[in-house]
């Protein structure tokens, strides 16, 4: 299984001196792996590192190797940009990890390690119970990512995930929040994910359906 292969890596990394993975990206690597089938779990792979005395607030720095420069349209998913153990937890769909990590090791929910945002990468994968268990803890549906510079409800639209959309705004997201960078709106980018079920229900809910993208004056009919 994956996960007895992980454990199988980790092990093996363990062991080695001078050339092991630091805990920290082996601790966001770990909680990062997509598992395969509902009943396998990193939870004790992931306690093992723990307690070889790594900080799971730490962040990860991981160059994403499009030479240094800022994307155009930065990917809350890409794995190469800033992660901390509970972002990439979240992103992956792991929510026994997410759990444990937010309840057992006091990691805070909004917590921004070198510019990710855990609810961001929840929601932009689509994981509609991480999501409410996110903001069931407090998590800030309204908070920006200082790494991509989007609002978890807008990566949420961007990916079709009705669902979590609704949910994002049951906690008090706004439909009409733009973006700082360029002035996108969720519903600009529902128009982009072409979701008519999402599109038909941001403009029933008083979805702002004019405003333009600032960077190219696109508007949403345009996407």
């Amino acid at each position: 299984s994956i996960a007895s292969q992980s454990s199988a890596r980790f092990t093996g990394s363990s062991h080695r001196s001078n050339n092991s993975l630091p805990k920290t990206t082996m601790l966001s690597i770990i909680c990062g792996v997509r598992l395969q089938s509902p009943e396998e779990s990193l939870l004790d792979i992931v306690k093992q590192i723990l307690d070889c005395g790594c900080d799971p607030n730490k962040a990860l720095l991981k160059d994403s190797g499009g030479g240094g420069g800022e994307s155009k349209h930065p990917d809350p998913n890409s794995i190469g940009c800033i992660g901390t153990a509970l972002a990439s937890a979240c992103s992956a769909g792991n929510l026994d990890l997410v759990q444990f990590l937010v309840l057992e090791c006091n990691v805070p929910v909004n917590v921004d390690g070198g510019g990710d945002l855990p609810l961001l990468y929840a929601a932009a994968a689509g994981h509609t119970e991480m999501v409410r268990f996110l903001l069931s803890m407090g998590a800030d549906p309204s908070k920006l990512s200082n790494a991509c510079k989007w609002y978890p409800l807008f990566a949420a639209c961007l990916r079709g995930h009705l669902q979590v959309a609704k949910l994002l705004r049951e906690y008090g997201a706004s439909l009409n929040t733009k973006n700082p960078h360029d002035g996108a709106t969720p519903f600009f980018a529902a128009c982009l994910a072409n979701d008519a079920e999402l599109v038909s229900w941001m403009i029933e809910n008083g979805a702002d359906v004019i405003s333009p993208r600032l960077e190219d004056m696109a508007t949403p009919l345009m996407a």
